[in-house]
């Protein structure tokens, strides 16, 4: 990776994590996305630097100007987080217009992590937007580049659709319907890039799921009738399959 990609991956990664945390803080609660972020702790509105952790420490070491509080390490891990799901995006070589899909889905899948992570529910209204701005997108670099990848696009959807739904059902809701229309997001941004994506992401979320939980229950830190999120684990092989696809396309074309 050049100094360049990682330097934009910093700015647009640090950029977008203020919605990011916006739609963390305000989604769940129902509230309208408009005004700055809120203090944790006096819900006073935050001066502009500190909507940004890593300038609002720069500038008053993090803290609310009315109470003087940190705001703690959840703004720094969402501002990281969309650093790095940028970085899988920027340092893989993708259509143009396909390109600006996966960055529009950073903040997205960000607000996702954090949420099903903190209220176990993935909200419809950031699951079934995001799947239609990846299939319009789809559509619009296909009429540029390969109009048959729009097909993959809507065949993953659907496949990842159908998969996670019946696991829905095979489980009796241990697989819930939040994952289930996160799949279809998923599936559309990785099928337009091949099916090997599409497998590679799903193989990801699967394996890094699964060792999570082997681990958690293995320390005892977690029983067998405790419900783990698995939105994290689906966003994280989506991403991780972007510079893992060459790996799979050729474990596909043995």
């Amino acid at each position: 990776m050049t100094w360049q990609a990682l330097l934009i991956a910093v700015v647009y990664g640090t950029a977008v994590s203020w919605f990011a945390q916006l739609l963390i803080e305000r989604v769940p609660e129902q509230e309208p996305l408009r005004g700055k972020l809120r203090c944790g702790t006096c819900a006073a509105p935050l001066g502009w630097h500190a909507q940004f952790p890593v300038v609002g420490w720069m500038v008053r070491r993090g803290r609310c100007r009315v109470c003087g509080t940190s705001p703690g390490a959840r703004r720094l891990q969402v501002e990281l987080l969309c650093v790095l799901l940028t970085v899988a995006v920027v340092t893989t070589p993708l259509p143009s217009i396909f390109a600006i899909a996966w960055l529009l889905f950073v903040p997205v899948a960000a607000a996702l992590w954090f949420i099903d992570v903190d209220h176990k529910r993935l909200p419809d209204v950031l699951t079934l937007p995001a799947a239609g701005v990846a299939l319009l997108l789809a559509a619009a670099d296909a009429g540029f580049h390969s109009p048959a990848a729009l097909q993959g696009a809507f065949l993953g959807a659907v496949a990842l659709f159908v998969l996670y739904f019946l696991m829905n059902l095979l489980t009796r809701g241990g697989m819930g319907m939040g994952d289930v229309k996160l799949a279809l997001s998923i599936g559309a941004l990785t099928g337009y890039l091949g099916w090997a994506y599409v497998v590679g992401a799903t193989a990801l979320g699967f394996m890094s799921g699964g060792a999570l939980s082997a681990a958690l229950l293995a320390s005892r830190r977690t029983g067998r009738k405790d419900t783990i999120p698995f939105g994290p684990f689906m966003l994280l092989g989506a991403f991780l399959v972007l510079p893992l696809g060459a790996f799979f396309e050729a474990l596909l074309a043995v």
